[in-house]
C-alpha cells in the first residue's frame, strides 16, 4: 500500500512538472508595449492577454513584422481598452509572433511580443533507479528560454524517495 501511495505522488508531482507553462501578457502596459515581450511557453499553454489601457489590438504575425498572419485560424482580437482574451498555444510552432494593429503602435512604437515555444514534455528527463530497498524516481525539467536578465536556462530538479516493503 504504502508503494502504491508513493507512485501516486510520483505521478502527481511529474504531471505538475510537465504541465503547460500558462502565462499572463499585459497589454498596453507602460504605453504602446506588451508586458513581457518575450518569454518562452510550451504547447498546450494558455496565453491570458489582459489589457491595462488601450486601445490596442492583438494580431498574431508569422514573423517579426507588423503584417497579420496568413493561417485561416490565425488570434486576432478587436482594439480595445480593458478586458482579457486568451490563445492556446499549439503545437509544432516553435516561435509565436503578435504585435498591435492600432494606428502605428507596431511600425513606430515597435509594440511586438514573441514567445518561444518550447517541447513542454520534450524538455523533461526522467530516471528511476532501484537500490537496497528503495525506488528513487527523479524528475529533472529544464526550460531552455531565456528572459531578459537571464544569463543561463532554468533548471529544476524533483527528486522523490520511495521505500519497498
Amino acid at each position: 500500500m504504502k508503494r502504491v501511495i508513493a507512485l501516486f505522488f510520483a505521478f502527481v508531482a511529474l504531471v505538475a512538472l510537465v504541465a503547460a507553462q500558462d502565462m499572463t501578457i499585459k497589454v498596453g502596459d507602460g504605453g504602446q508595449k506588451f508586458n513581457p515581450a518575450t518569454g518562452t511557453t510550451s504547447a498546450g499553454s494558455t496565453i491570458t492577454f489582459m489589457w491595462v489601457s488601450g486601445p490596442h489590438s492583438v494580431i498574431q504575425a508569422d514573423d517579426g513584422t507588423c503584417n497579420p498572419s496568413a493561417q485561416a485560424n490565425a488570434f486576432k482580437v478587436a482594439p480595445q481598452s480593458t478586458g482579457t482574451s486568451t490563445f492556446k498555444v499549439p503545437a509544432g510552432m516553435p516561435k509565436l509572433w503578435f504585435y498591435c494593429g492600432v494606428a502605428q503602435h507596431c511600425a513606430v512604437g515597435n509594440m511586438k511580443l514573441v514567445l518561444t515555444v518550447g517541447g513542454g514534455a520534450g524538455g523533461n528527463a526522467t530516471t528511476n533507479s532501484t537500490s537496497g530497498g528503495s525506488t528513487v524516481l527523479m524528475v529533472r525539467k529544464q526550460d531552455a528560454g531565456k528572459w531578459p536578465g537571464r544569463d543561463s536556462p532554468a533548471m529544476s530538479e524533483l527528486r522523490l524517495l520511495m521505500i519497498n516493503d
